[in-house]
């Protein structure tokens, strides 16, 4: 099934939990998160950040938003890890243009 809804501004990376039936949109300043039952947009201002990529990752517990600061591209990036209620609760450094996650679960 195909369905389209207007989300503006500048979107960019989306990552989907099924779990929470949530899909969490990179959209210019800010990440946005959508009901993937109804197709619409609960909060609009889900996390007040830019970030240059975003990650889910899942566990049998867990499910964690990831988001990358590339800063200026030319020095090291951050990754930083969140909640699925929005609250910033880890971050650490990376390599340079952190644009990609990749998550192993056992």
């Amino acid at each position: 099934m195909e369905t389209n809804f207007e989300v503006g501004g500048h979107p960019g990376d989306l990552v989907l939990s099924e779990k929470e039936s949530k899909a969490y949109l990179a959209n210019g300043g800010s990440v946005m998160q959508i009901d993937i039952n109804s197709y619409t947009i609960s909060n609009a201002n889900f996390i007040n950040r830019s970030f240059y990529a975003l990650g889910l990752s899942t566990s049998d517990k867990e499910e964690y938003l990831w988001g990358t600061d590339a800063k200026n591209y030319a020095q090291a990036g951050l990754a930083l890890q969140y909640s699925l209620e929005g609250v910033k609760l880890d971050s650490f450094p990376t390599g340079i243009i952190p644009g990609d996650f990749y998550f192993i679960t056992e």
